[in-house]
Parts: C-alpha cells; sequence; structure tokens
C-alpha cells in the first residue's frame, strides 16, 4: 500500500495542486484559498476535527460531499470515532493506506459501507504500526537515521541489520556526527545534508555508499 502511496505522491507533485496557475502581483495564495472559503466552512473543520478526520489531497467539492455523508450516516461518524478512540487518526484522500496510528482513506471511490469496512479492519493494523514506531523511536535517535517512503515494518528490518553489523552502525553514526541525515529509503539519493539509503542494498553496499569506499 505505501508503494502505491509513494507513486500516488509522485502523481500529484505534478498536478495543479501542487503547481497552481501564477498568482498575480496584487493576489496571494492566501487570498486565492479563501475565495471559496464557504465552500468548505469553519463549522465544517470543526466537526470533522471533532471526529479526528484530516484532509489529504482532495478538491474541494470531494471534501463538502464527503462531509455530507459523514452528516448523513452515523455509522460511518461512529467508525471514525471507534478509530479515534484507539489514537488512530483518518486522513480523508485519494488512496487507501495505512501507516502508524493513521488510516487514509479514498473518499473518491470508496463507498460509506467500504469506508466504514476498510477502517475497523484496519485499526488494530495502525495501532500496531504506531507501538512498533514508538518502540523504535530511540534506535532512530541514536542511529540518525530516519524512513521515507517505505513502511515501519521495512525500516524496522533495517535498524535490525544496523545493530547486528557494527561497520554499518558506524557508517551511520559518522553521517550523524557529520551533520548529516540519512532518511531509509528505497533508492540512493544524496541531497544538502541528507542521505537516502537503499534498504534493499545489502549491507556493504550502503556503508560504500554513506564512506565512499
Amino acid at each position: 500500500m505505501l508503494r502505491i502511496a509513494t507513486v500516488a505522491f509522485g502523481l500529484l507533485a505534478m498536478s495543479p495542486l501542487f503547481y497552481p496557475a501564477p498568482l498575480s502581483a496584487q493576489e496571494s495564495a492566501i487570498e486565492r484559498a479563501l475565495k471559496n472559503k464557504n465552500d468548505i466552512t469553519d463549522e465544517d473543520l470543526r466537526f470533522i476535527a471533532s471526529l479526528g478526520v484530516s484532509r489529504g489531497v482532495v478538491q474541494d467539492d470531494e471534501f463538502k460531499a464527503f462531509i455530507r455523508r459523514l452528516h448523513a450516516n452515523p455509522a460511518l461518524r461512529n467508525a471514525f470515532e471507534e478509530a479515534g478512540g484507539n489514537r488512530v487518526r483518518i486522513s480523508a484522500n485519494s488512496l487507501f493506506a495505512v501507516s502508524p496510528g493513521l488510516i487514509q482513506l479514498d473518499i473518491t471511490k470508496g463507498s460509506d459501507d467500504y469506508l466504514i469496512a476498510y477502517v475497523k479492519a484496519n485499526i488494530r493494523e495502525a495501532t500496531r504500526q504506531q507501538e512498533l514506531e514508538t518502540a523504535l523511536s530511540e534506535k532512530k535517535s541514536t542511529f540518525g537515521v530516519s524512513y521515507i517512503f517505505i513502511g515501519i515494518d521495512e525500516f524496522a528490518s533495517f535498524v535490525r541489520r544496523v545493530e547486528k553489523n557494527p561497520d554499518l552502525e558506524a557508517a551511520l553514526l559518522k553521517a550523524k556526527e557529520a551533520g548529516v541525515s540519512v532518511s531509509a529509503s528505497d533508492k540512493f539519493k544524496i541531497y544538502s545534508r541528507l542521505i537516502i539509503v537503499d534498504t534493499r542494498a545489502d549491507d556493504a553496499a550502503i556503508i560504500s555508499f554513506l564512506l565512499g569506499k
């Protein structure tokens, strides 16, 4: 599912939502966002916040229609409240995915019954992932490594590799001491003060990439 999220993000990065039409010299992005503020009211925002729902990347009309569905369907509201009672947040989005403490819903495709079933089926998984991420927080700090575009289970597997390989641990600590962040991911990339390492590669390849040997 997280692979799907990665692809979706890449597509969204090219969409008008991320690259809007040029603004006039007199009009700010804030002013443009407020032009249609009556479409999504303060009352709407308070209502969805009370259900533990946040807005993902969806169009205004899609989000407004989803709010109407929430008002009309108590079973849908109850499912979200059940998730909230388990400290699981809901994102009204354009994809289905589960990550630590978060369930993302494709409100553009899923029927109410499907959304209810998906939430109920994945509350435990979102909670499990959140507990795993919490358990890994100290290791993340110690090794100076985070993760992006991979799942928490894949990251946990990488952390176990670091713990078992002193050379890999030393390479990560060298980056940390140099003030360079490292993110475990699905590719090798270098940015200013950030290194992305491919967890699918073997330990030797990652060490070589970090240290240049």
